[in-house]
């Protein structure tokens, strides 16, 4: 049987070319992006640069937030979130 290509079907992306998506995209789930030695992981609106995606709150990790309009960046120091 022959496999169809993605780009035979309308409305289908595919990973190996460059493509304009349209629309929104709504995640149930923290997503990872990994690459290099730190993952970027996208939770509830925070932006989370980490060592280990699975692990949030590891010293050493930073993370980008807005808060009252204004972006914040804070990092881990093993206890808690501070602003450098």
């Amino acid at each position: 049987m022959e496999r169809v290509k993605a780009k035979q079907i309308d409305g289908v992306v595919d990973t190996s070319s460059d493509q304009p998506v349209a629309g929104s995209k709504t995640f149930t789930d923290p997503q990872h992006f990994a690459g290099g030695n730190r993952s970027i992981t996208v939770q509830d609106g925070v932006f989370y640069w980490c060592q280990n995606p699975g692990i949030l709150e590891e010293p050493g990790n930073s993370r980008l937030k807005m808060e009252n309009g204004f972006l914040v960046n804070e990092i881990f120091n093993g206890d808690q979130w501070i602003s450098p």
